[in-house]
């Protein structure tokens, strides 16, 4: 429900939040994941090309429990 839409192409995704996203990017570089914003709404996820599985699988667990409202860790 804090979702309002996901968006993207290969690697490069957007993600529309409820919530103001510069407050879920402080959260994310509090938890050790950088994200960016691309709008008041949008969070920009682009991982390198090379990343591992585990890597990527770890990245999400964390944005998950970030954009839930928790420490994502």
């Amino acid at each position: 429900g804090k979702v309002r839409a996901v968006r993207g192409a290969g690697l490069m995704w957007g993600v529309d939040t409820h919530e103001p996203a510069a407050q879920i990017v402080a959260r994310a570089r509090d938890a050790g994941l950088l994200v960016l914003t691309a709008g008041d709404h949008t969070l920009r996820l682009l991982p390198p090309l090379v990343i591992a599985r585990d890597d990527l699988a770890r990245g999400l667990a964390t944005l998950e429990g970030v954009i839930a409202g928790g420490e994502g860790r």
